[in-house]
């Protein structure tokens, strides 16, 4: 088939394209899985499908290439989640996609259809579906080959299945009645019309939030005239594509095979890790550390004061320590990765976007110091270190600059495989212990301005009431900290934070000098925030949200006037006064980037959904990513990789 064929069918003024990269494939976790063995799969161990080489490039610069070639462009897409958001981010800036046209819903969903309802009220909310007279909708996985949609006939709405052995998802019936199947599991392609994109809208907006998944989507618009039209993997043979999920056949047929469509200016793929050497001993370990937010009192903790901090689900930092084969073998590798740490760049102009947006000081650094402190602690308090080294292989999702604690994060992650590896779980080193290990990394080796609040979270998981008062500090070098039920957190809980951060660090001015030099103001101020905390742990065991809300407003004044607005930021005080036009309460999740929320009325009242809906259509029009629920983090896990 030729390109002007699908143009014919497709190409109209005003049509929207939405691609997916959301959730995770079997074949992501299986290379996962394998990489630690594998050299090949190493360089690909925190990959989403939609970005893993096939031919020579991602994925998803095949799709790219052919919507620029059929003119689709300009009303191309991209919807993405926490999970892949990082990884997309940096190919749009390696593949000349608008970084302004990739959206992150900041939900963390394991099936890749279940997102697709949060994403497209994303598009929707910023006007970008608007009145199009039609939307395609595909996943970033997909392998576009060219297909006459024509074929399907005079149908409004048209699912394209890629499994010749479907059955039909919607049928239109002669009167118009339809008729709905549950839907197949994996990729798809689907085309709205007007009609169907008229049915879509109110269906987006309702309230409570719709089903999530392709089902509810496919149910919305299921008056239409719709059609499913499978597709036989011998006529287009790269849609078999959607149906590989083992290491074996992407190695053998997809790694260095080449799709059957037109590339046009696709970009070359980032230069692979270094090589692994395969080995069989033992198990590796994957460690994992959510990211904070700091719910009250922050941030009297570097003040001897007191917090509630708690572990949020939606991102985290990992490692996978993979031992040595041999077993006196004490080397150690870091693997680089390509995606958090880039040292190679397609051009000047890339480079310096890189650096604009994740600063100039990688995670490499932050590891580095956590061996040395590690190391140290256990020399000087006589702890017998196994003699095998190990390889590192590490990831992040959570946003850099912002305040959410993904420097500690990796450091805590990072200590916890060590612990593991070296036999030293339980007592031997304390989760107090390992908190303040987990500073000393940043602090006295790396000469960061930090705190012990993240980093005691971190260690305990959950949510922790933690009081830094003097004398416990000065005279046992910890505080008293109790882990409360993460039950308790009201599930309203929001965060936004700015998609262009600032150095975190700069937010705490000059407020320590005048601490340390007996400042009445500063001291009494943080004596101020330091209550609220305390007051913040009874209104959680009370389940008092308004309450609560009231505290997180005085916990954003008292930090207000102590710092003042120049050293918060125009941008971060934009965000709390924009959550306040809603009648939302707003503080700071930690040092400046990022604010969390909590709707100030009745949990009950009809009028929540409603305002934090319109705010959060106000902030993603201001430019911040927002995520509209932040679900706590039981805990920070280790485990074995196969049990992900």
């Amino acid at each position: 088939m030729t390109t002007t064929t699908l143009r014919a069918t497709t190409e109209a003024a005003g049509v929207v394209v939405v691609v997916a990269v959301t959730g995770a494939h079997a074949l992501e976790r299986h290379i996962a899985a394998s990489a630690a063995a594998d050299a090949d799969l190493a360089a690909l161990y925190t990959f989403p499908k939609a970005l893993l080489p096939v031919g020579g490039q991602p994925v998803l610069s095949w799709t790219w290439a052919n919507l620029r070639a059929l003119g689709l462009s300009g009303g191309t897409h991209i919807v993405t989640d926490a999970r892949n958001y990082k990884a997309v981010e940096r190919w749009s800036l390696a593949s000349a996609f608008p970084l302004d046209r990739v959206y992150n819903t900041g939900n963390v969903h394991e099936e890749p259809t279940a997102d697709l309802v949060p994403a497209l009220q994303v598009l929707a909310s910023l006007g970008v579906l608007g009145t199009a007279p039609s939307l395609v909708l595909l996943p970033g996985s997909l392998l576009f080959d060219y297909l006459d949609l024509s074929a399907c006939g005079a149908v409004d709405a048209l699912f394209v299945n890629p499994d010749p052995d479907a059955s039909l998802l919607v049928t239109a019936a002669p009167d118009g009645a339809a008729t709905t199947q549950p839907p197949p599991k994996g990729d798809f392609l689907l085309r709205l019309g007007s009609a169907a994109v008229s049915r879509l809208h109110p269906y987006l907006a309702s309230s409570p939030p719709p089903d999530g998944g392709l089902d509810g989507l496919l149910a919305a618009v299921s008056g239409a005239n719709i059609r499913t039209l499978a597709i036989p993997r011998g006529v287009c043979p790269s849609w078999s594509w959607f149906a590989c999920e083992s290491v074996e056949q992407y190695k053998a047929v997809w790694q260095r095979s080449t799709p059957r469509v037109a590339v046009v200016g696709a970009s070359r793929p980032a230069s692979p890790l270094p090589g692994l050497v395969a080995d069989t001993a033992g198990v590796p370990i994957r460690a994992r550390a959510h990211a904070r937010v700091g719910l009250m009192g922050n941030p009297s903790d570097g003040f001897f004061g007191k917090t509630v901090s708690v572990l949020i689900a939606n991102y985290w930092a990992e490692v996978v320590l993979v031992p040595n084969a041999d077993a006196v073998d004490e080397s150690l590798v870091l693997c680089p990765n390509p995606l958090c740490d880039p040292l190679a760049f397609p051009s000047l102009h890339v480079a310096s976007l890189v650096c604009a947006g994740d600063g100039y000081y990688g995670i490499s650094r932050l590891l580095l110091a956590t061996m040395k402190v590690f190391a140290t602690h256990c020399q000087e308090n006589g702890l017998a270190l196994r003699r095998r080294g190990f390889k590192l292989l590490w990831n992040t999702n959570i946003p850099r600059q912002v305040g959410l604690a993904g420097s500690s994060g990796m450091i805590t992650a990072f200590l916890r495989a060590l612990i593991r590896h070296h036999g030293l779980e339980g007592d031997a080193i304390p989760k107090h212990t390992r908190a303040n290990l987990a500073l000393s990394a940043e602090k006295d080796e790396l000469g960061i301005a930090a705190g012990l609040q993240d980093r005691v979270v971190q260690a305990y998981g959950g949510m922790v009431f933690m009081d830094f008062r003097r004398d416990l500090m000065e005279v046992r070098g910890y505080g008293e900290y109790e882990e409360l039920d993460v039950g308790l957190l009201p599930k309203g809980l929001w965060l936004a934070y700015e998609a262009q951060p600032s150095d975190s660090g700069a937010f705490h001015n000059n407020v320590r000098a005048r601490f340390n030099n007996g400042d009445q103001e500063v001291i009494t101020g943080m004596n101020h925030l330091a209550s609220l905390a305390e007051e913040a742990r009874t209104a959680l065991a009370e389940r008092d949200e308004p309450r609560l809300a009231r505290l997180m407003d005085a916990n954003f004044a008292g930090r207000r006037a102590l710092y003042g607005e120049r050293a918060l930021g125009s941008n971060n005080l934009a965000i709390v006064a924009i959550a306040h036009r809603f009648d939302h309460a707003a503080k700071f999740s930690g040092s400046g980037g990022c604010v969390i929320g909590l709707w100030r009325g009745q949990p009950d009242d009809p009028e929540r959904e409603v305002k934090t809906r319109e705010m959060a259509v106000e902030l993603r029009r201001a430019g911040e990513d927002f995520v509209a629920s932040a679900p706590p983090a039981s805990c920070s896990r280790t485990f074995e990789p196969n049990r992900l």
